[in-house]
């Protein structure tokens, strides 16, 4: 079993869109949609408002950074009993 290091590990490579977004919110692209779509709850449409991009840009990199999609009719978290 070999072990894998930072120069070894597989890495999406982010483009100049991802870059100029990343210095724009102070994070990296990866951790801001997880952010935005997990935690704060936005919708893929809310993220591309609030980063101004088109909403098939977000969605195409939420895909490429394996950000889980949530079920069509998704009310939100329910509140703990």
């Amino acid at each position: 079993m070999t072990q894998t290091t930072a120069a070894t590990a597989p890495t999406t490579p982010t483009t100049r869109g991802m870059r100029q977004v990343e210095e724009r919110v102070g994070k990296p692209i990866n951790l801001y949609l997880l952010d935005a779509y997990i935690v704060r709850g936005l919708s893929v449409r809310g993220i591309a408002a609030e980063i101004d991009v088109d909403p098939a840009t977000v969605s195409r990199w939420m895909r490429t950074w394996n950000v889980p999609p949530r079920y069509v009719g998704y009310q939100g978290r329910k509140p703990a009993a």
